[in-house]
């Protein structure tokens, strides 16, 4: 099956899935700048979409358009600009499930990227002096995985 993914600036997702597509709105502010990232991150056999939106939270959405979790990216009230585009990788050692890296922060107030479960739980987070834009890049460095997993961002 052929999906096609397009995340609108009027803070929705729309999905073309063949059956007529589908919207997903996220909460205000009205803007969606990160692009969504697709993968199988509970491990049930379906296709999850990943993505952050300028409300704050990080949203995993199944391929039917029902909400698996959101989670707020932020430690204080104001909601985080996330711009940054979320990876996919299994870097727990369970290959049925995959973590997502996803950065945050508020301009050059602060800076943050995240490693979340695929349950939304926080697993790691490494605070920047600046907003994390960039999307990251995950590299298990010396191909013996779980050491030696590099993370690279830009800010």
């Amino acid at each position: 099956m052929m999906m096609i993914l397009l995340p609108l600036v009027s803070c929705a997702l729309a999905l073309s899935n063949g059956a007529g597509g589908w919207p997903f709105r996220t909460e205000f502010p009205p803007q969606n700048f990160s692009s969504p990232a697709v993968g199988d991150v509970d491990g049930d056999g379906g296709l999850d979409l990943v993505f952050g939106s300028w409300d704050g939270h990080l949203y995993c959405v199944d391929a039917a358009g029902n909400m698996n979790w959101k989670v707020f990216l932020s430690d204080g009230p104001t909601a985080p600009q996330l711009n940054s585009s979320p990876t996919l990788a299994d870097v727990d050692g369970n290959p049925a499930t995959l973590e997502i890296f996803m950065g945050s922060g508020v301009g050059f107030t602060w800076g943050r990227l995240y490693v979340i479960g695929s349950d939304g739980a926080e697993l790691a987070r490494f605070d920047t002096s600046s907003l994390v834009q960039s999307s990251p890049m995950v590299v298990d460095t010396d191909l013996d995985f779980p050491d030696g997993i590099g993370i690279l961002v830009r800010r």
